[in-house]
């Protein structure tokens, strides 16, 4: 050992920092997670060489813990992202999306607007775009939050608890569930005007369309009761214009 020490510290400066960086590797390098986990534990988030390493870290060690690890202390949204898009652990997926979001409702964040809208478009948990839907101060943000969402649920928690009028609308015109709308039309009424009007609005809309459509299903099967009835019939001078009709009325219904 006294003589590796001794060619180490004789040779040539190059030849010293090689040499000592293989047999003095960090801590975050080692070969046992556990050891890998302390590392990440006493790197200081905020610092950029740190970021790096933990970005190294999370995208491919090998362990598990050590990704999670090194996950809960990212703040790079990109990496984020991209861990969002590759991870295989729930764990660990679900830890970037968390910190996606935290930093997303961060207003004091070094990300820009436009950042934080393309690591938003990566998200798509209903939970966590209602929660930013709620909550951030970004009205972009909230918008595009909004327009992500399908869960018609959940839009409908943001169109009764959100603390701003344009969201809770916002969210109430994208509800197409009937017995959705009918329930916050009731929790609307007297409290909410511009949400009880939307959903007024689309109820009408809906019984309207469910009327138009009980009427072409009535009118179809007359239509086909008509065409059976003539097939029955016996040629008589009419019967090619009466059977040109019918096919006319058909053809309506297939264009409507």
């Amino acid at each position: 050992m006294a003589r590796m020490f001794h060619l180490i510290y004789t040779g040539p400066q190059d030849v010293q920092e090689d040499m000592l960086a293989r047999f003095f590797k960090p801590n975050w390098q080692h070969t046992k997670p556990e050891k890998r986990i302390k590392a990440i534990a006493k790197l200081r988030a905020a610092d950029i060489k740190a970021q790096s390493i933990l970005s190294q870290l999370a995208l491919a060690d090998q362990d598990e813990l050590v990704r999670l690890s090194a996950t809960e202390k990212l703040s790079n949204l990109n990496i984020l992202i991209t861990i969002s898009k590759q991870e295989s652990s729930s764990s660990v997926l679900q830890q970037a999306l968390h910190k996606i979001s935290q930093i997303l409702l961060d207003q004091d964040s070094s990300s820009s607007i436009d950042e934080k809208k393309v690591a938003l478009s990566a998200l798509s948990d209903s939970n966590l775009l209602t929660h930013i839907a709620l909550n951030s101060g970004e009205e972009a943000l909230r918008t595009q939050a909004i327009e992500q969402l399908a869960d018609c649920e959940s839009l409908a928690i943001i169109a009764e608890k959100s603390q701003r009028a344009g969201t809770r609308v916002q969210a109430t015109e994208k509800i197409s569930d009937p017995e959705i709308l009918e329930q916050l039309s009731k929790k609307a009424r007297g409290k909410d005007k511009g949400v009880f009007k939307v959903v007024r609005e689309k109820l009408q809309l809906i019984r309207e369309q469910d009327k138009r459509y009980q009427e072409d299903q009535l009118a179809i099967s007359k239509l086909i009761a008509a065409v059976a009835q003539l097939s029955k019939t016996a040629y008589f001078p009419l019967y090619a214009a009466k059977l040109k009709a019918l096919e006319n009325d058909w053809n309506s219904y297939l264009d409507s």
